[in-house]
């Protein structure tokens, strides 16, 4: 059989250029299959424009070989003349074998996206401890926040595998314990965990590298940028075509490409900004204050996707930092680089942006997010293993977090947010508050607008970094254990198993 591979979008192509699918010709398909799925690949396209006829034998051979590698394999078959068509229909096959008119189709169908970057590989930078996050970093690293059932390092990864690339470092260095702690919990992911810092007298010490020094230490230690590399901020939250933006970067031929987003001034405080060519380069990166020099800004949106040339670029002296230090040294080179314009991106950078990304996932307001329960009436998610008096009252939009405890008459509005295995008392009022996990709020006590733990709270409208007094509230205790005994348990009926 003449048949020759193409590699569009990393999806190998088989083309079969037969004429005539018979009995013999189908063994050297079931064999060009077979090496494809033994080299590793996850998807394969068969395209059989060439077919001009199929014979009895070829037609089940084709069925067969469908079969026997469809579940090791995602297989497609495209550009059919409507003479074989017609054959596959007439004995009812065409709905058994996954058949589309054009390659763009099959490419653009979900199952064979989610295969588009196979083969790449991403890095998450979670090193530092923002400043404007404190309180919530005295905790937790930014990518081990929770968003309402799973913590943003999970959104991150899964965004990534839901295009098949599963190869990701992951550089941590503040709060590294936590990350490692979650990935011990999957121990046959593909997930690389490059820590930076040490094991000290008072325990873990972080030592972040910087972000642009910490690509170039990564290509130094173990060459892992050997292609285009996928590069996220830990901070990051929302849905991004990604092989749309790897296809961009491809075609300009731009040593990175930025992902941006459309945005006011006013919401510039957060943002990196990038002035842009009619042809989508960047012409200039600037400040809040230089924003104002134009009427029309795009905001970084925290992906970058960066050629091994553009690595190398990174210079040779500490803490590099990857938007303020080479991005501007590429264009000081004269160096191309592309803008990918996304959907608005959000970043976690404060107490007060976290509060807003979680209001944005309950009112379902960020693409690829949802909570990680069970919405039992519209807006009211009750996650799994928790349980809610009937004398509770939720009222649209809230969220209860795994294992947690909602008591008789407590009472949850304004988007109240109630994190894993914690106990609310009853005839509790809480309205538009986040209380953190593992928190006992004390019956009848009054909450709003508050961002609590048992250790620290903060008003949500302030909690940018700066505010002074995160002193805990009498209101908001550490969980004792075992949980308080109170008559509340026997009003415990409402639950989500």
């Amino acid at each position: 059989m003449n048949y020759g591979f193409t590699c569009p979008d990393n999806i190998p192509v088989l083309h079969l250029n037969c004429g005539r699918l018979n009995a013999q010709a189908a063994q050297a398909l079931h064999k060009a299959v077979r090496e494809t799925r033994d080299a590793g690949r996850a998807a394969m396209l068969i395209d059989m424009s060439g077919v001009s006829r199929l014979t009895h034998c070829g037609l089940a051979a084709l069925v067969e070989c469908y079969g026997q590698n469809g579940g090791a394999i995602t297989l497609g078959f495209f550009g059919i003349t409507p003479k074989v068509l017609a054959r596959i229909n007439k004995f009812g096959l065409g709905q058994q074998l996954p058949i589309y008119a054009t390659l763009t189709d099959a490419l653009e169908a979900n199952v064979f996206r989610r295969h588009l970057l196979a083969g790449s590989r991403a890095v998450i930078l979670a090193a530092d401890a923002p400043r404007d996050l404190a309180p919530l970093s005295w905790d937790h690293a930014t990518t081990m926040l929770d968003l309402l059932g799973q913590p943003v390092l999970s959104h991150l990864t899964g965004g990534l595998s839901r295009f098949g690339l599963r190869d990701v470092c992951i550089a941590a260095g503040h709060n590294a314990q936590d990350i490692s702690h979650h990935l011990d919990a999957y121990p046959d992911s593909r997930v690389i965990l490059s820590k930076q810092g040490q094991d000290g007298t008072d325990g873990w010490e972080a030592a972040p590298l910087g972000t642009a020094s910490t690509l170039a230490h990564l290509q130094r230690e173990i060459s892992y940028c050997q292609n285009d590399l996928i590069v996220l901020h830990g901070d990051t939250v929302g849905d991004i075509d990604l092989p749309a933006m790897m296809e961009h970067h491809r075609r300009s031929g731009a040593l990175a490409t930025v992902a941006a987003f459309l945005t006011e001034q006013s919401d510039h405080a957060h943002h990196g900004w990038v002035r842009s060519s009619p042809t989508g380069l960047v012409l200039g990166l600037g400040s809040p204050d230089t924003v104002i020099a134009t009427s029309k800004a795009l905001a970084l949106g925290g992906i970058y996707i960066l050629s091994p040339s553009a690595i190398r670029m990174v210079a040779d002296r500490p803490a590099q930092d990857l938007e303020r230090d080479l991005l501007p040294s590429l264009l000081a080179n004269r160096a191309a680089i592309q803008i990918f314009e996304s959907e608005r991106r959000h970043r976690i950078r404060t107490g007060r942006d976290y509060a807003a990304v979680l209001q944005a996932v309950l009112r379902g307001e960020i693409a690829g997010l949802t909570p990680d329960a069970q919405e039992v009436e519209p807006g009211k998610w009750i996650a799994k293993g928790a349980e809610v008096s009937r004398t509770a009252k939720l009222r649209a939009p809230c969220f209860v977090g795994r294992n947690s405890i909602i008591g008789a008459h407590a009472s949850l509005s304004g988007g109240t947010i109630i994190g894993a295995d914690s106990y609310v008392g009853a005839g509790a009022q809480i309205d538009g508050s986040i209380i953190m996990p593992k928190s006992h709020v004390v019956e009848g006590s009054e909450l709003t607008g508050q961002l609590a733990s048992p250790f620290w709270a903060v008003e949500t409208a302030i909690a940018d970094g700066r505010s002074e007094g995160c002193e805990p509230l009498d209101a908001v205790r550490p969980l004792s254990s075992p949980q308080p005994a109170t008559t509340v348990w026997r009003h415990l009926v409402r639950g989500v198993s």
